[in-house]
């Protein structure tokens, strides 16, 4: 009896797993095509089997989704995805994806510092601040400069609060 229930479960968690990684290369396919929107659907439609699933695919899944917010300049949700990848494989043991990671991380943030930029010469000084302090935050020991001009920022956006806050923060390092 028991071997008649055990080998089908076996199967069909043999057939789920199989399905994700198959899943997951059609998603990364997808976002070497810089098809972002459909990719992006796929990965969302896939959110709810991953979360279950093995750490490696998990990683896997945030990889991919740091990579498709890259894509679309969606810099916040890039750092975020990144940074859950990059944690789960440092509590999986691996570090599959580090390397490109990192490298994805400095062109995305070279990309957020170059719009920043350009927020600032068109007087949209809070999204610029914005951008800055997602710099920043990457980095914290080696972005110091990137605090200053978020504050910086934010006086000439007259947001006074934020660049006060982001001062005192610059004052205490």
């Amino acid at each position: 009896m028991f071997k008649k229930t055990f080998i089908p479960f076996i199967l069909i968690l043999s057939l789920s797993v199989y399905g994700q990684k198959k899943e997951l290369k059609a998603v990364d396919k997808l976002v070497e095509s810089q098809d972002y929107d459909t990719a992006l659907n796929q990965l969302l439609s896939l959110e709810s089997v991953i979360d279950g699933s093995e750490l490696k695919y998990q990683a896997q899944y945030q990889f991919l989704a740091g990579k498709i917010y890259g894509g679309k300049k969606d810099f916040k949700a890039a750092f975020t995805a990144f940074d859950s990848a990059r944690e789960i494989e440092s509590e999986n043991g691996s570090s599959k994806h580090t390397a490109e990671i990192d490298k994805l991380m400095n062109g995305l943030s070279l990309e957020a510092i170059n719009k920043a930029i350009e927020e600032n010469q068109n007087e949209n000084y809070a999204e610029a601040s914005d951008l800055l302090i997602l710099v920043y935050n990457i980095d914290k020991e080696n972005n110091t400069d990137y605090l200053y001009y978020a504050a910086s920022s934010a006086v000439n956006g007259e947001n006074y609060d934020q660049a006060l806050a982001f001062y005192q923060e610059l004052r205490d390092l």
